[in-house]
């Protein structure tokens, strides 16, 4: 796919998650509840943290090594603050519904981990996230993936480590994107990552190839 094609396609998701977002307070205002399906969970910050950590634990149950399987997740937040982590398996994106990512916090942690064993992220693909505000716990959040990924609108209270202990991983998008502390690459050898319109308070030196 060229890169004008994924420019283009990032950008209509993007446009969907904001008519989502719109839509879902039109619903809220005159009091009616949308209904999406069984595979799009929406939570708000009035639910208690077991309850969303249970419905998350699910979906990453399923989706955590379902590299070719069928099922789609879509884990939506609506603006406030969640005490939870979540894990990105595959088919799984994770949004935060508010005009700004500061909207939706998340305190906990967000992390895409390897699928594969020795901490292998080559094959870590299908996945997004978008739209959050992530306070990891420890300091550091981890996003160990490859091609076809997306963070887009984050904003990282602390360090981005784009690896699992230091094991393989290969591409992904980052873009509109805050990161308080430093991105860490990966130890991938021909690694790509594309990035635009974001901030990074400092990037350690890697075999990583950042392109704007």
């Amino acid at each position: 796919m060229s890169g004008r094609c994924v420019l283009r396609l990032l950008g209509q998701l993007g446009f969907t998650a904001g008519l989502l977002a719109a839509a879902l307070s039109a619903f809220a205002a005159g009091g009616a509840k949308p209904v999406f399906g069984p595979n799009v969970l929406i939570f708000d910050p009035s639910m208690p943290s077991q309850a969303i950590q249970k419905q998350i634990d699910a979906v990453y149950a399923t989706q955590q090594h379902n590299e070719f399987g069928p099922q789609r997740h879509a884990l939506l937040f609506l603006p406030g603050s969640y005490s939870v982590d979540v894990p990105v398996g595959f088919y799984t994106e994770v949004i935060g519904l508010g005009a700004s990512p500061d909207a939706t916090r998340i305190a906990g942690n967000m992390h895409a981990d390897a699928s594969y064993e020795y901490n292998n992220a080559t094959t870590t693909f299908w996945r997004a996230a978008e739209g959050l505000s992530v306070a990891p716990a420890g300091g550091t959040m981890q996003w160990a993936v490859s091609q076809a990924v997306s963070l887009r609108r984050m904003h990282v209270r602390g360090d981005l480590v784009l690896h699992q202990r230091r094991g393989w991983a290969s591409g992904g998008w980052m873009s509109d994107s805050l990161v308080d502390g430093t991105s860490i690459p990966g130890a991938s050898s021909n690694g790509s990552r594309a990035t635009a319109s974001g901030r990074v308070g400092r990037v350690r030196t890697g075999t990583w190839c950042l392109s704007a």
